[in-house]
């Protein structure tokens, strides 16, 4: 408290600064962007935990980390290390890996 009297005079003040900064940042376009992606990240994730087990969902989820940089890399044109290379093979390697025997005991039931 004494650190946002020194700052701000008092904490009406800092409770102002607080809002108009905040207003400041939610008219950014970029931002409600950013929030939409999320609304649409969190129904699509509800969408799947009603179609696919979580175990299945949540190891799916993994081969984010090969998507991005191969997104990047056909997208951006960006560089892609051989260390990085391997880390995907690795990542994509582990997903199928994994959800093979996790489909095959779906698809028993």
């Amino acid at each position: 408290a004494a650190a946002i009297d020194q700052a701000f005079g008092s904490f009406d003040a800092f409770a102002a600064a607080f809002v108009k900064e905040g207003v400041g940042h939610f008219g950014s376009g970029w931002v409600w962007l950013g929030i939409l992606a999320m609304i649409v990240s969190l129904v699509s994730w509800l969408h799947a935990l009603r179609t696919v087990p979580l175990n299945i969902a949540f190891n799916l989820t993994g081969i984010i980390h090969a998507l991005v940089p191969l997104s990047c890399w056909i997208l951006l044109g960006e560089a892609i290390s051989g260390r990085r290379w391997l880390g995907i093979a690795l990542v994509i390697t582990g997903v199928l890996v994994v959800a093979r025997p996790l489909v095959t005991v779906e698809e028993k039931l």
